[in-house]
């Protein structure tokens, strides 16, 4: 179908401008992430809570009992605690990695992630961490190791507002410059925060793998979730390599076909999703103008 349109034209290389692009986000919905919560320890989520509650209780007043930190004191967090919702989370995120959409479950156990850090903020070296936010479920998602280790996050959490310091101050002050899973203007089809880079060649679309931050909050999130690590890069171009060849082939069958493959190429379970919806509308961009330009004479 899109043969009889192909025409001469500079085979050479062009960076495109980007297809739009976002992270996975899934909405903060209680009763969506926890409502088959199992656990040999807790009869039910509403006593994991419970627990919650009281160890963040005991948090609040051991920081209160060692306001000046000393040699040897170390935040007595129960990762037992928060550690019991992980299978919770890895389901409702479809066994990816929040921030890069990877899948892990198979060759990885994963963290139990802190979006604000319990310990310490590498940004502020005087704060002493989020500690009663150690078992916030708002605060706690999926995260690959390399993600979340290494030249990842880890307790990186760097706001262009004002930082709280303790359990009573204003969160919604901080303006955090990472993107959260969470909320839809970070991460949802509309946040504009960043984009996928391609390059073209006449009809063809060449995925590079890459992402870049269009904000100031997008370009911070590239860099400190490391989203551009070379493994992670190759991963993601493989897999918009896939969808653009699914694409073609399919617009060279039939309409019918093109449209299931549409659909399908936009399912949000599947393993880096954002990447292949991206992928599917630079193609569908880039075949769009070279059509106008075929059928305006090539001009």
């Amino acid at each position: 179908m899109l043969d009889v349109l192909r025409k001469p034209r500079d085979s050479s290389k062009n960076v495109s401008p980007g297809a739009s692009c976002y992270m996975l986000h899934r909405k903060f919905d209680l009763a969506l992430i926890y409502g088959f919560f199992n656990h040999d320890k807790y009869a039910t989520f509403q006593e994991w809570r419970e627990v919650a509650k009281l160890a963040t209780g005991a948090l609040v007043t051991w920081k209160e009992l060692h306001s000046v930190p000393k040699q040897g004191d170390s935040l007595p967090v129960e990762t037992a605690i928060y550690g019991a919702l992980k299978e919770c989370l890895k389901t409702y995120f479809w066994g990816k990695c929040a921030y890069c959409e990877s899948e892990f479950d198979s060759v990885a156990w994963g963290d139990v992630e802190h979006y604000r850090p319990k310990r310490g903020v590498t940004e502020d070296p005087n704060h002493p961490g989020y500690y009663w936010l150690a078992y916030s479920e708002s605060n706690l998602m999926p995260s690959c190791q390399r993600c979340n280790q290494g030249k990842g996050k880890r307790n990186h959490f760097p706001i262009s507002g004002i930082r709280a310091t303790q359990p009573d101050d204003n969160l919604s002050a901080e303006k955090p410059l990472l993107l959260n899973p969470y909320e839809e203007s970070d991460c949802g089809t509309g946040a504009g925060h960043l984009h996928y880079v391609f390059e073209f060649s006449g009809w063809e679309l060449l995925s590079t793998g890459r992402v870049e931050g269009v904000t100031e909050r997008g370009r911070t999130s590239v860099e400190l979730y490391d989203l551009n690590r070379r493994s992670l890069v190759n991963q993601r171009r493989k897999h918009q390599v896939q969808a653009i060849n699914a694409l073609r082939l399919a617009a060279n069958t039939s309409p019918t076909a093109l449209a299931d493959a549409w659909t399908m190429l936009f399912s949000a379970d599947q393993e880096h999703a954002s990447a292949v919806r991206a992928a599917c509308s630079a193609w569908k961009a880039n075949h769009k103008g070279e059509f106008d330009r075929a059928t305006a004479g090539g001009t």
